[in-house]
């Protein structure tokens, strides 16, 4: 099978509702991850601190925040 992404974990699944604040930059790691541009590691660092706030005002979970940061974290 051939990975789909350079730095995206592809063998973590989101299957839950990400907030509609978070998708924007979602979808700009995605286009990054596409393009192998390394900066991709800088926004991925602002989508763990960007979930922080969505797990305080309850509208994630603690393992859903670290879900999207396991698939968004570029290991």
């Amino acid at each position: 099978m051939n990975k789909k992404y350079n730095f995206i974990n592809d063998e973590v699944i989101i299957d839950f509702k990400v907030p509609e604040g978070l998708l924007k930059l979602i979808d700009y790691l995605e286009e990054l991850d596409e393009k192998e541009d390394y900066s991709f590691y800088n926004f991925a660092e602002s989508l763990e601190y960007d979930g922080r706030y969505y797990v305080r005002n309850g509208e994630m979970t603690k393992q859903q925040w670290i879900t999207l940061c396991n698939r968004y974290g570029g290991f």
